[in-house]
C-alpha cells in the first residue's frame, strides 16, 4: 500500500541557500526536498529578506 500524496507548507524564518542564522535554516532547505522527492506537494514560505531577493535575480538571470 502506498502512502498518500500530502501537500505540506513550511513557514520558516531561514531557509539554505537563501539565509542561514542556525540549524533551522539546513532543515528548512533539506526536508521539503527529501518531501518532494518522495512525491508530495512542498511549498516553502520565508519572508523576502534582501539577501533572498539578490540571491532570485541572480539565479533568474543566469
Amino acid at each position: 500500500m502506498s502512502m498518500p500524496r500530502l501537500k505540506i507548507l513550511f513557514v520558516v524564518s531561514e531557509c539554505v541557500p537563501f539565509s542561514k542564522t542556525g540549524g533551522l535554516a539546513d532543515v528548512a532547505g533539506a526536508l521539503p526536498l527529501a518531501l518532494a522527492e518522495a512525491g508530495h506537494d512542498v511549498r516553502v514560505v520565508m519572508p523576502a529578506y534582501r539577501v533572498a531577493k539578490r540571491y532570485l535575480a541572480r539565479q533568474i538571470a543566469a
